[in-house]
């Protein structure tokens, strides 16, 4: 089986003519453009496929919130490139689903850049928290001029405490302790 007859097999499927589907077969790579609806259906499918025809170099992370994307890329990319390097992978990073997919021809690495991966995840989650509060709560949570807040993160340990007052949500980052 190879990348180019999925490929086909996928774009078969999802004929849409708001779609144009590139395939580099040297680095492994394929460029979708099209309307952000058809691209995903496309983008899901070769996902599926990948999946089914190559379950053992392919390893899929769902992501608890789009938020620890930033652990996993880390500062100027140096987190995600030194997976990639270390492990002989390319990394694929999903800010809809949220989802990481890992895939590359050697199983073991591919298993064992999901497993960093994952403890990536899991200490984030372990200094990360959102709490969703209801929109009145969000002045009485601030405060003042931010007093309360600031009380509530100095008592607590946390690094910082940020509201979001869009999507009614507490975001709390600090060690574990604190969250």
């Amino acid at each position: 089986t190879n990348i180019a007859h999925i490929l086909n097999q996928v774009q078969d499927k999802h004929k849409d003519p708001d779609v144009a589907v590139k395939l580099d077969s040297d680095r492994c790579f394929v460029r979708i453009k099209g309307k952000d609806r058809s691209v995903g259906a496309l983008k899901a499918g070769i996902v599926q496929m990948l999946k089914f025809f190559f379950a053992d170099e392919f390893f899929s992370i769902k992501l608890p919130s789009t938020a620890v994307i930033p652990a996993i890329i880390g500062r100027k990319g140096a987190v995600i490139r030194s997976l990639q390097s270390d492990y002989d992978v390319r990394i694929i990073i999903d800010r809809e689903g949220p989802e990481i997919n890992v895939n590359g021809g050697n199983p073991e690495g591919v298993q064992n850049c999901g497993q960093k991966i994952n403890e990536i995840v899991e200490k984030w989650k372990s200094e990360n928290a959102e709490i969703r509060v209801l929109a009145d709560a969000i002045p009485t949570l601030i405060g003042k001029k931010g007093v309360t807040i600031r009380e509530i993160q100095s008592k607590s340990g946390a690094t910082s405490i940020d509201v979001d007052k869009s999507s009614n949500v507490l975001r709390i980052r600090g060690p574990a302790e604190a969250i």
